[in-house]
Protein backbone atom coordinates (compact mmCIF):
# COMPACT_ATOMS: atom_id res chain seq x y z
CA UNK A 1 0.00 0.00 0.00
CA UNK A 2 3.00 2.67 0.88
CA UNK A 3 4.63 2.01 -2.66
CA UNK A 4 1.03 2.77 -4.34
CA UNK A 5 0.34 5.88 -1.78
CA UNK A 6 3.73 7.26 -2.69
CA UNK A 7 3.06 6.76 -6.72
CA UNK A 8 0.01 8.77 -6.52
CA UNK A 9 2.22 11.74 -4.05
CA UNK A 10 4.78 11.12 -7.33
CA UNK A 11 2.06 12.11 -9.86
CA UNK A 12 0.86 14.79 -7.73
CA UNK A 13 4.45 16.66 -7.69
CA UNK A 14 4.88 15.90 -11.32
CA UNK A 15 1.36 17.72 -12.74
CA UNK A 16 2.52 20.24 -10.31
CA UNK A 17 5.83 20.64 -11.63
CA UNK A 18 4.88 21.16 -15.06
CA UNK A 19 2.17 23.96 -14.41
CA UNK A 20 4.68 25.48 -12.24
CA UNK A 21 7.95 25.00 -13.85
CA UNK A 22 8.24 23.81 -17.12
CA UNK A 23 4.89 26.14 -18.46
CA UNK A 24 7.62 28.95 -18.07
CA UNK A 25 10.46 29.88 -20.63
CA UNK A 26 9.82 26.95 -22.69
CA UNK A 27 7.88 27.15 -26.18
CA UNK A 28 5.88 23.50 -25.48
CA UNK A 29 2.46 23.02 -27.36
CA UNK A 30 2.47 19.30 -25.17
CA UNK A 31 3.97 17.36 -22.75
CA UNK A 32 4.95 13.25 -23.17
CA UNK A 33 4.25 12.00 -19.45
CA UNK A 34 5.42 8.58 -18.18
CA UNK A 35 3.12 8.60 -14.91
CA UNK A 36 3.89 6.15 -12.22
CA UNK A 37 -0.10 5.17 -12.10
CA UNK A 38 -2.76 5.47 -14.73
CA UNK A 39 -1.42 5.10 -18.51
CA UNK A 40 1.31 3.98 -19.99
CA UNK A 41 2.13 7.49 -21.62
CA UNK A 42 0.06 10.49 -21.19
CA UNK A 43 -0.33 14.01 -22.94
CA UNK A 44 -0.69 16.94 -20.47
CA UNK A 45 -1.34 20.23 -22.73
CA UNK A 46 -2.34 24.01 -21.72
CA UNK A 47 -5.75 25.74 -22.52
CA UNK A 48 -5.87 28.00 -25.03
CA UNK A 49 -4.98 31.18 -22.02
CA UNK A 50 -2.20 28.43 -20.83
CA UNK A 51 -3.32 28.57 -17.21
CA UNK A 52 -3.62 25.14 -16.84
CA UNK A 53 -2.81 21.84 -18.35
CA UNK A 54 -5.04 18.76 -18.65
CA UNK A 55 -4.52 15.28 -19.05
CA UNK A 56 -5.11 14.05 -22.13
CA UNK A 57 -6.41 10.56 -20.49
CA UNK A 58 -8.27 12.22 -17.59
CA UNK A 59 -10.37 13.44 -20.76
CA UNK A 60 -10.41 10.38 -22.58
CA UNK A 61 -10.59 7.81 -20.49
CA UNK A 62 -11.99 4.88 -22.45
CA UNK A 63 -11.58 6.03 -25.51
CA UNK A 64 -7.58 7.14 -25.01
CA UNK A 65 -4.97 5.96 -27.50
CA UNK A 66 -4.77 2.07 -26.75
CA UNK A 67 -1.03 1.54 -27.21
CA UNK A 68 -0.94 4.60 -24.67
CA UNK A 69 -3.37 3.28 -22.61
CA UNK A 70 -2.02 -0.21 -21.63
CA UNK A 71 1.29 -1.58 -19.89
CA UNK A 72 1.05 -4.86 -21.01
CA UNK A 73 1.02 -6.19 -24.28
CA UNK A 74 -1.99 -7.73 -25.53
CA UNK A 75 -3.25 -9.85 -28.22
CA UNK A 76 -3.37 -8.51 -31.59
CA UNK A 77 -7.49 -9.21 -32.34
CA UNK A 78 -8.13 -7.43 -28.70
CA UNK A 79 -5.81 -4.10 -30.35
CA UNK A 80 -7.86 -3.98 -33.16
CA UNK A 81 -11.06 -4.04 -30.80
CA UNK A 82 -9.99 -1.68 -28.36
CA UNK A 83 -8.55 1.03 -31.72
CA UNK A 84 -12.60 -0.10 -33.27
CA UNK A 85 -14.26 1.05 -29.98
CA UNK A 86 -11.95 4.11 -29.56
CA UNK A 87 -13.26 7.82 -30.32
CA UNK A 88 -9.80 9.42 -29.32
CA UNK A 89 -9.64 10.45 -33.17
CA UNK A 90 -12.36 12.53 -33.04
CA UNK A 91 -11.84 14.38 -29.88
CA UNK A 92 -11.29 18.32 -29.96
CA UNK A 93 -7.80 17.72 -28.03
CA UNK A 94 -6.74 15.50 -30.39
CA UNK A 95 -7.58 17.32 -33.87
CA UNK A 96 -6.55 20.20 -32.23
CA UNK A 97 -3.12 18.82 -30.95
CA UNK A 98 -2.55 16.98 -34.53
CA UNK A 99 -3.41 20.71 -35.91
CA UNK A 100 -0.74 22.49 -34.51
CA UNK A 101 2.00 19.96 -35.04
CA UNK A 102 0.64 19.61 -39.05
CA UNK A 103 0.89 15.89 -38.35
CA UNK A 104 -0.91 13.08 -36.58
CA UNK A 105 -0.74 13.20 -32.90
CA UNK A 106 -0.33 9.54 -31.94
CA UNK A 107 2.40 9.26 -34.77
CA UNK A 108 4.36 12.03 -33.70
CA UNK A 109 4.39 10.60 -29.80
CA UNK A 110 5.79 7.63 -30.99
CA UNK A 111 8.44 8.64 -33.43
CA UNK A 112 9.68 11.20 -30.47
CA UNK A 113 9.18 8.38 -27.62
CA UNK A 114 11.10 5.28 -29.88
CA UNK A 115 13.90 8.06 -30.48
CA UNK A 116 14.40 9.12 -26.69
CA UNK A 117 13.87 5.42 -25.57
CA UNK A 118 16.59 4.62 -28.31
CA UNK A 119 18.68 7.58 -26.92
CA UNK A 120 19.01 6.64 -23.38
CA UNK A 121 18.88 3.13 -23.64
CA UNK A 122 15.43 2.21 -22.84
CA UNK A 123 15.75 4.79 -19.35
CA UNK A 124 13.17 7.49 -20.08
CA UNK A 125 12.70 10.74 -18.48
CA UNK A 126 8.98 11.33 -16.54
CA UNK A 127 8.77 14.19 -18.96
CA UNK A 128 9.30 15.34 -22.05
CA UNK A 129 8.26 18.63 -23.66
CA UNK A 130 7.21 18.91 -27.45
CA UNK A 131 7.57 22.14 -29.64
CA UNK A 132 5.00 22.77 -32.63
CA UNK A 133 7.55 21.84 -34.73
CA UNK A 134 7.69 18.37 -32.98
CA UNK A 135 11.14 18.90 -31.48
CA UNK A 136 11.68 17.79 -27.93
CA UNK A 137 12.12 21.16 -25.69
CA UNK A 138 13.03 19.64 -22.38
CA UNK A 139 13.59 16.49 -20.04
CA UNK A 140 12.82 16.22 -16.37
CA UNK A 141 12.70 13.50 -13.93
CA UNK A 142 10.92 13.20 -10.84
CA UNK A 143 12.02 11.49 -8.00
CA UNK A 144 9.04 11.72 -5.27
CA UNK A 145 10.68 9.04 -2.94
CA UNK A 146 13.84 10.40 -2.78
CA UNK A 147 17.44 9.47 -3.86
CA UNK A 148 17.65 5.76 -4.06
CA UNK A 149 20.03 3.56 -5.38
CA UNK A 150 20.87 3.11 -8.65
CA UNK A 151 19.23 6.99 -8.96
CA UNK A 152 23.01 8.72 -9.69
CA UNK A 153 23.17 6.59 -12.82
CA UNK A 154 19.82 7.44 -14.29
CA UNK A 155 20.65 10.67 -13.74
CA UNK A 156 23.71 10.47 -15.76
CA UNK A 157 21.58 8.33 -18.53
CA UNK A 158 19.33 11.39 -18.69
CA UNK A 159 21.78 14.26 -18.89
CA UNK A 160 23.38 12.31 -21.61
CA UNK A 161 20.02 12.30 -23.30
CA UNK A 162 19.66 15.63 -22.69
CA UNK A 163 22.74 16.86 -23.81
CA UNK A 164 22.57 14.76 -27.21
CA UNK A 165 18.76 16.32 -27.96
CA UNK A 166 20.28 20.02 -26.47
CA UNK A 167 17.78 20.60 -24.05
CA UNK A 168 17.68 21.27 -20.14
CA UNK A 169 17.56 18.54 -18.07
CA UNK A 170 15.43 18.94 -14.21
CA UNK A 171 15.91 16.30 -11.57
CA UNK A 172 12.96 16.87 -8.79
CA UNK A 173 14.27 15.73 -5.37
CA UNK A 174 11.99 16.22 -2.23
CA UNK A 175 12.98 18.47 0.15
CA UNK A 176 12.73 15.11 3.17
CA UNK A 177 12.06 12.04 1.50
CA UNK A 178 9.23 9.33 2.44
CA UNK A 179 12.28 7.55 3.52
CA UNK A 180 14.24 9.61 5.25
CA UNK A 181 16.07 13.19 5.32
CA UNK A 182 16.33 14.44 1.77
CA UNK A 183 19.36 14.97 0.14
CA UNK A 184 21.38 17.64 0.94
CA UNK A 185 22.24 20.74 -0.61
CA UNK A 186 25.82 19.92 -0.18
CA UNK A 187 25.93 16.35 -1.17
CA UNK A 188 23.89 17.31 -4.43
CA UNK A 189 26.90 19.74 -5.41
CA UNK A 190 29.61 16.94 -5.35
CA UNK A 191 27.76 14.33 -6.55
CA UNK A 192 25.47 15.53 -9.18
CA UNK A 193 26.87 17.08 -12.16
CA UNK A 194 26.33 20.68 -12.54
CA UNK A 195 24.37 20.60 -15.78
CA UNK A 196 21.54 18.93 -14.10
CA UNK A 197 18.93 21.58 -12.86
CA UNK A 198 18.32 20.15 -9.72
CA UNK A 199 14.89 20.97 -8.10
CA UNK A 200 13.86 20.49 -4.20
CA UNK A 201 10.12 20.21 -3.97
CA UNK A 202 8.80 20.77 -0.31
CA UNK A 203 5.25 18.92 0.21
CA UNK A 204 4.16 19.66 3.58
CA UNK A 205 3.86 17.33 6.24
CA UNK A 206 1.64 14.92 4.50
CA UNK A 207 4.08 12.96 2.24
CA UNK A 208 1.83 10.64 0.39
CA UNK A 209 -1.78 13.12 0.03
CA UNK A 210 0.39 16.38 -0.50
CA UNK A 211 -2.30 19.42 -1.13
CA UNK A 212 -1.34 21.99 -3.98
CA UNK A 213 -0.82 25.13 -1.46
CA UNK A 214 2.12 22.75 0.06
CA UNK A 215 3.62 22.10 -2.70
CA UNK A 216 6.70 24.76 -3.27
CA UNK A 217 9.57 24.19 -5.52
CA UNK A 218 13.06 25.74 -5.32
CA UNK A 219 16.77 25.66 -7.59
CA UNK A 220 19.78 24.28 -5.80
CA UNK A 221 22.11 27.14 -6.58
CA UNK A 222 25.10 25.15 -8.25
Amino acid sequence: MGTLLQEFGHDIVLLHFIHRVLSVGFHNLFFIVSPATGPKLDIHFANSKRQEYTSAFGLAREDYIPEFLLRTPIARHDMVRLYRQSKYRRMAWYTRLSAALGKDLKVTVEELWDSVINLCDGDAPDIIGVSRSAAVTVVAEVKFEGFGKGTLESTRAHLRLAQKLGVSYFLVLPRRSAYGRGVSDAWIRKNIPPEVRVIKCGIGKDILFPKAGDIEFSEVKR
